[in-house]
């Protein structure tokens, strides 16, 4: 029992040591500074990813317009080809002349 007091004191003459000593001080300035570096990482890290999420925003509006170009086309495409039939079927049709 004594000895469990005495290493109980020990640590606890320690932990204070270093939460009243200039010790304690500079450590929890260095850790401060450790996660300060770490959270300019994160923000540097989430403003890439946000910028790239603008780019890939910006291609998506591209691509769905293009692709409502390329829709318009086909449309127009598929009725010149069925009047070029059409003309082709009436004028190969010597009856309807």
């Amino acid at each position: 029992m004594e000895s469990k007091i005495k290493e109980m004191t020990e640590q606890l003459s320690k932990l204070e040591g270093l939460a009243g000593g200039n010790d304690g001080h500079t450590l929890l300035q260095q850790h401060q500074k450790e996660m300060l570096a770490k959270l300019r990482e994160i923000r540097a890290a989430m403003a890439t990813e946000t910028g790239e999420l603008d780019s890939v925003k910006e291609a998506n509006a591209e691509v769905a317009k293009l692709r409502e170009v390329i829709k318009r086309r086909d449309y127009r495409i598929l009725h010149l080809s069925r009047a070029l039939e059409a003309g082709a079927s009436s004028s190969a049709d010597p009856t309807s002349a």
